[in-house]
């Protein structure tokens, strides 16, 4: 008997657990997903239904909210990190009171949404064309700043939502403004390279100008380059020359030293310049930087079957150019940490070039000079401070 009377006691036990949790289960709100904003306003078939107490006069409300998500994506010849906003609300944590919603209280919550959806647009345009992770954080404290007034604004003039009149002028407003400002697809970012260093390998031609074009002969140099920038500025520190036979057209030329240059003879030269520069157009596929520089010339000359050289010469040179760089690709993702990135250009240089002291004559020349290298930039879009 004993044994009967404790197993119908502990059938019991179960039967009023399982009431319980059931009761327990019915008045917790049923998960329901975020619902992204669109055009079409929410229904109140989405809504949880909530009975309010006689005391709470409000009979609906949404809890509005954003998504924040990062993609690597590529467009044209750039790669780079987008970041994406979404406002949506949170169906599970929002309610209405049939008792108490009618179709005004809607349309203002409606509205309240509809303006957190324009500043969140205006968020994801302005975040992503930043130069900077300090400049980011400055846009979404403004736009949170100019949200909040916003909201406020439509609080105060429809009194909660009570004056319908309000209501409908708000609408009006609101609905020219989501016009105005519709989703587009993301585009590269703004291009303005505040931190980078990089080098360059390619080739120039240099064409000797007015009577030095008589005795010299045109020449190819070989190349090569370290370049930094800080801001739009840039710095320039380029080697270039090479090897040539019969730089000299004609003449017998005496160095300072009293030897004799002749024609047939081999000079190699070899340039080392620091030009400075200002970017002064900065666009997704190009950049063009005016510069002038300063530099050493070195010369040596070695007579026809003569290993050794016979004369040295040095002088000052002098430039005065642009450089127009087109972009082949450029990865604006930050690879590490220290938020480094790469870039990959062709450049154009021309320039004209004086040198203070001529080959042989103790003469200045004038050149004109053309050359294309290739060139790898590591840049600091963020200007080193991601965090």
């Amino acid at each position: 008997m004993k044994k009967s009377t404790s197993h119908i006691v502990r059938l019991l036990s179960f039967a009023l657990l399982a009431l319980t949790a059931s009761v327990c289960q019915a008045q917790l709100p049923q998960l329901k997903p975020i619902r992204p904003w669109s055009p079409t306003p929410v229904s109140p078939d989405e809504l949880q239904v909530l009975h309010v107490s006689d005391t709470t006069w409000h009979g609906s409300e949404y809890d509005i909210l954003m998504n924040v998500s990062e993609e690597n994506m590529r467009v044209g010849n750039t790669a780079f990190t987008y970041t994406h906003f979404k406002s949506g609300i949170d169906l599970t944590s929002s309610w209405y009171d049939p008792d108490k919603a009618d179709e005004w209280i809607f349309r203002y919550n409606q509205l309240l949404f509809d303006i957190y959806e324009i500043s969140v647009i205006q968020l994801e345009n302005a975040y992503n064309q930043a130069l900077s992770k300090d400049d980011q954080d400055d846009i979404r404290r403004k736009n949170t700043l100019d949200y909040l007034t916003r909201r406020q604004d439509l609080i105060s003039e429809t009194v909660y939502g009570t004056d319908t009149a309000q209501i409908a002028r708000w609408e009006r407003y609101v609905k020219r403004e989501l016009e105005m400002f519709p989703r587009t697809a993301p585009r590269a970012p703004r291009f303005d390279y505040e931190n980078f260093v990089g080098y360059y390998l390619g080739t120039n031609y240099m064409a000797p100008l007015g009577s030095a074009s008589q005795a010299h002969t045109h020449r190819l140099n070989g190349s090569a380059g370290l370049e930094i920038g800080i801001k739009n500025y840039y710095i320039d520190l380029s080697v270039s020359g090479g090897g040539y036979y019969n730089l000299l057209k004609s003449g017998y030329f005496k160095s300072t030293n009293g030897t004799s240059w002749e024609k047939d003879g081999k000079i190699n030269r070899l340039d080392a310049t620091l030009n400075l520069g200002y970017t002064v157009l900065c666009k997704q596929y190009y950049m063009v930087t005016p510069f002038a520089g300063i530099g050493h010339w070195h010369y040596e000359y070695f007579r026809p079957n003569e290993s050794s050289s016979s004369s040295v010469l040095n002088g000052t040179l002098f430039n005065l150019g642009c450089d127009a760089n087109w972009i082949l690709f450029n990865d604006h993702r930050p690879m590490n940490t220290f938020g480094f990135s790469g870039l990959l250009y062709l450049k154009l240089r021309t320039y004209l070039q004086y040198d203070a002291k001529a080959t042989a004559s103790a003469q200045g020349i004038w050149s004109l000079n053309a050359g294309l290298t290739m060139g790898v930039w590591l840049h600091f879009p963020k200007r080193f401070n991601n965090r």
